[in-house]
């Protein structure tokens, strides 16, 4: 039987869906051509393309479609060029990275981005990423903090070079730092994929990995099948798969394949503790893109799909300090279900107790961690108020 869903989707998130499917056959163009006639505001089509980042996919399913508004197929042609352009450079600057880090003995992984984007889609320039993730082991963070910085990668806010402290500090709090090039490139250095101690414990210790080919670039070490399975239910389950992006690389790398790839990845993601967010997974992927249903749905699943959906149609915003913790109550209440147990849970909430700009300008050592949730209120209003003096002088 299929199941079924009472939150109503929009006519642009069906749009879109549609057009995600891959590979894009017959049944997708069908699918494309039945949903179309349910648009009628074009610019609030394109905004949605945006926030999911999935104008490649979109344009690529359009190109050839008559019922398509001339402006919007110019607009949403440019942006996939763009992003297309994009992502070859974030290829070839990834081979670029790894070669510098093995140069100098550190071992390192690149998932999502444009490993991710070969091994889905046996191409680069149709996925859109904002970084290139890379992970390495937790000893080898402040080297890679400064072989990056060779590449002209930085911290934003740091002062280089960078201090022992500000390295023990971030290991201790985080499980990741973004660090920025001239060039607008983006690094999300990660020595943990998970930022709480309860999910996924463990899973870096007994990774597989890959290697795959960058188009004309080079090749690099991603993470093996199982892993990056495990792993992007998990991270897609634990931002409330908001981006429609993170279900069209699930559903088009494993669940698009059938029951003999995907039957072997759900029993190791029970195995490895992400089991819940990969039958979520599952169902939303049939749903939207009409991949093979879960053989069953437990009222659980079905619920936090439920959630998900709202969130893909209008995830939240939150402007104030207020709104921010609001919004991580009420997250924290429907990502419990993904741990272990919800003391597990609480590892959750970790995070949100220090600002990472607080760690940046102010690290300390870990007799003084007790400060940074004192200071996170008055160094947040402080930053508030010179954010509306400089917006005033602009």
């Amino acid at each position: 039987m299929t199941p079924k869903h009472s939150f109503p989707l929009s006519a642009e998130t069906q749009f879109i869906a549609a057009c995600c499917r891959w590979p894009h056959d017959a049944a997708a163009h069908a699918a494309v051509q039945q949903t179309i006639s349910g648009i009628s505001d074009w610019n609030v089509l394109l905004d949605a393309c945006r926030r999911h980042r999935v104008s490649g996919f979109v344009y690529n399913a359009i190109k050839q479609e008559t019922g398509v508004p001339p402006e919007f197929r110019a607009q949403l042609k440019k942006d996939a060029l763009r992003a297309a352009v994009y992502a070859n450079a974030q290829a070839k600057e990834t081979v670029r990275i790894e070669t510098h880090m093995l140069e100098n003995g550190i071992n390192s992984i690149h998932f999502k981005g444009p490993a991710l984007s070969q091994l889905a889609y046996g191409k680069l320039e149709i996925k859109q990423s904002n970084d290139l993730d890379m992970l390495v082991s937790a000893a080898d963070v402040p080297a890679a903090i400064e072989k990056l910085r060779d590449l002209n990668y930085r911290i934003k806010g740091a002062h280089y070079p960078i201090q022992p402290v500000l390295c023990d500090a971030l290991l201790r709090h985080r499980n990741q730092i973004e660090l920025f090039s001239p060039q607008r490139m983006i690094v999300e250095l990660h020595w943990q994929l998970s930022n709480a101690p309860g999910l996924l414990p463990n899973i870096e210790k007994d990774l597989s990995t890959q290697q795959v080919a960058l188009g004309p670039h080079g090749s690099v070490k991603t993470l093996g099948d199982t892993d990056l399975f495990v792993y992007l239910c998990q991270h897609g389950a634990l931002h409330d798969w908001a981006r429609l992006k993170w279900l069209v690389d699930v559903a088009a790398m494993f669940f698009s394949k059938g029951d003999s790839v995907t039957a072997p990845l759900m029993q190791a993601a029970h195995d490895k503790g992400a089991g819940l967010a990969a039958t979520q997974a599952q169902l939303l992927c049939h749903l939207l893109f009409a991949t093979p249903a879960p053989a069953s749905i437990p009222q659980r699943t079905a619920q936090l799909s439920e959630h998900a959906l709202r969130r893909i149609e209008a995830p939240y915003t939150r402007e104030t300090l207020w709104e921010e913790i609001c919004f991580n109550a009420g997250r924290w209440r429907v990502q419990r279900h993904f741990y272990p147990n919800s003391f597990a849970a609480l590892g959750l909430l970790k995070v949100h107790r220090t600002s990472l700009s607080d760690i940046i300008a102010m690290p300390l050592s870990a007799r003084w961690d007790w400060l940074y949730p004192i200071l996170r209120l008055p160094r947040w209003l402080i930053r508030s108020v010179n954010a509306k003096r400089s917006t005033r002088k602009t």
